[in-house]
């Protein structure tokens, strides 16, 4: 499955990452991108519907959304329950796809 970045703050915050840190995170974009909607946990999780969360050392929220995953928001999470304004960023990414 292809999986498509929704705008270049994804890219921004992946260049930030320490090395280590940032081959784990596409490793595990590469996850997703070899079994699409197939993934789950303790990968993947559904978080609010249509989101759902990649766990890995940030939180990565996405959709599937015409046959692609798009990545809608990167975060480092801090705590154990996902932050409401993290999801409410992601629902306004979301808003660009449609």
């Amino acid at each position: 499955m292809q999986v498509e970045f929704i705008d270049d703050s994804i890219d921004k915050f992946l260049d930030n990452l320490d090395t280590p840190t940032r081959a784990k995170v596409v490793r595990t974009i590469g996850m997703l991108e070899a079994f699409g909607n197939l993934i789950g946990m303790p990968h993947s999780k559904s978080l609010h519907y249509p989101l759902f969360e990649l766990s890995v050392t940030g939180k990565i929220l996405y959709v599937f959304h015409n046959r692609r995953a798009w990545i809608l928001h990167i975060f480092v999470k801090k705590i154990q329950k996902t932050p409401k304004p993290e999801i409410a960023r992601a629902l306004a990414n979301l808003d660009k796809l449609v």
